[in-house]
């Protein structure tokens, strides 16, 4: 049943096979959203949530289809929920309620040759001799264990859960993610991910990136990555 006049669209971008643990989390998060959505006692004041899926061959092409898709509803703002993590029914209530224009869980790669301490978290970049560079998870640990329990601004993020306002992919041109060959010495991939290419675009037409560290997911992998829930 589709929801024509939602506020909310969640989309999952699809480029492979969902995660059994991640269908699971998104069920339960899409039913808890929907309940308070529609009860007097929830704190999520919104008309309708909406939940499509997203196909294609690359994250990049997924990632515009789902923004397309989008676009051609009346919703607000979007939810895109990767296919590969795990994360806690009431992260879209927590992302809502910090009313950024682009805001993100706390989430991290899973490069497996870096070890599990060692992952590199994109969503905490800082510039260090003129590269970007990424944290390392004891080190998002430790700013977490400091206190972050509000939204941060970082440069850039990864998208396994982000919502964004309908007002961001209006005032930026299409396409809103590309894979970016420009950045190929400081990539280990070989390019800039759609993640990052979006986040610099969206910083370009004035727009602020944030993190909430109370959205912590896991990234499933050979094993899951981040710092749990």
């Amino acid at each position: 049943m589709k929801f024509q006049n939602a506020d909310i669209m969640m989309v999952t971008p699809c480029y492979g096979g969902i995660e059994v643990e991640t269908l699971a989390c998104m069920v339960k998060l899409y039913e808890y959203s929907k309940y308070f959505a529609h009860h007097d006692e929830g704190r999520l004041p919104v008309n309708n949530i909406e939940w499509r899926f997203a196909k294609a061959t690359s994250p990049a092409w997924v990632r515009n289809s789902a923004a397309d898709m989008f676009l051609e509803s009346k919703a607000k703002s979007l939810l895109m929920l990767d296919r590969d993590h795990i994360f806690n029914h009431t992260y879209l209530q927590l992302l809502y309620e910090a009313d950024k224009d682009i805001i993100a869980a706390l989430g991290t790669t899973k490069i497996e040759s870096l070890g599990e301490n060692k992952a590199i978290v994109p969503l905490m970049s800082r510039m260090l001799d003129n590269k970007l560079v990424g944290m390392t998870q004891n080190e998002v640990n430790e700013e977490v264990r400091r206190g972050k329990s509000e939204p941060f601004e970082v440069d850039r993020t990864g998208m396994g859960m982000i919502l964004i306002k309908r007002k961001v992919f209006e005032r930026m041109q299409r396409p809103w993610f590309a894979q970016d060959p420009s950045n190929f010495e400081n990539n280990p991939q070989g390019c800039t991910g759609e993640d990052y290419y979006f986040c610099k675009k969206a910083q370009e037409a004035g727009f602020k990136i944030w993190i909430h560290p109370g959205c912590a997911m896991l990234h499933i992998g050979k094993g899951y990555y981040g710092m749990g829930m």
